[in-house]
């Protein structure tokens, strides 16, 4: 198995970020329509650990496909609850 990890910084507060990723599938396509083509919950509910999902994107004139699984989801710590 890969595990792909990426750190960055935003100025979104922990609400917008959490919304961001929470509903992934509504903005997928939408922040990169040239290479992102298709996201789907490969899972029932809400997102939360071992939520699974799948993408399908262009890289370098390629179309690929992928599948992930979240492992780590902790909204309650990130709005100071």
């Amino acid at each position: 198995m890969i595990e792909i990890s990426k750190t960055i910084q935003t100025k979104a507060g922990p609400a917008r970020v959490l919304d961001f990723f929470g509903n992934m599938g509504k903005y997928y396509v939408e922040m990169w329509p040239e290479g992102h083509q298709e996201y789907e919950e490969t899972s029932e509910g809400p997102p939360q650990v071992g939520s699974t999902f799948r993408t399908i994107q262009i890289i370098k004139g390629r179309k690929t496909s992928s599948r992930g699984v979240i492992t780590r989801w902790s909204p309650a710590a990130s709005l100071g609850r």
